[in-house]
């Protein structure tokens, strides 16, 4: 019986922090460049305006936003779904159903260097974390897309996510043939 469960990763975003500490220095130091000199104050603005469009990117990216996984059952259709939270917004990111989802795989940082994503698939990534020790790719095919779904989760998530998916696969009965 598939019951309803949720997850939301804490995210260990100390490099992102020190990128985001790093990129506001560099972004004062152009400035600050830019202020003293005369010469050349195009590039150097461009490059100031470089920097802080980086540390606007890595706060919105990876500082301010967590994710929540969440398995449900929505009109007798098990899901899966991705939901982004931005302060109070909540933003629906991926809504899958689960007897689409053929395998949850564990994957360490060499594993998913070496990883290579197949042909016509589409590759989505909802980690919170820069670089995490463990994630989870999960591979969702259905008659019309196909997709790897890259989530930070952890095992007894996992478990339960390919649990549900095999269980929703053997109750479904595909009647449109």
């Amino acid at each position: 019986m598939i019951a309803e469960f949720s997850l939301r990763p804490k995210a260990q975003n100390k490099r992102a922090l020190y990128l985001l500490i790093a990129f506001a220095i560099g972004a004062a130091a152009f400035a600050i460049w830019y202020i003293a000199t005369p010469v050349y104050r195009g590039v150097i603005g461009l490059g100031a305006m470089a920097f802080v469009i980086a540390a606007v990117f890595m706060y919105t990216k990876f500082i301010a936003v967590s994710y929540s996984y969440d398995i449900f059952i929505a009109n007798d259709t098990p899901l899966f779904t991705v939901r982004q939270l931005t302060g109070k917004r909540e933003t629906t990111l991926c809504r899958i159903e689960l007897r689409g989802i053929t395998s949850v795989v564990r994957m360490t940082p060499e594993e998913r260097k070496g990883h290579k994503t197949p042909t016509g698939y589409v590759k989505y990534n909802y980690c919170p974390t820069i670089g995490p020790d463990v994630t989870y790719m999960i591979t969702y095919v259905t008659r019309y897309e196909k997709a790897e779904i890259t989530i930070e989760a952890n095992d007894e998530f996992a478990d339960i996510l390919m649990r549900y998916a095999d269980e929703a696969r053997g109750n479904y009965v595909d009647d449109e043939f």
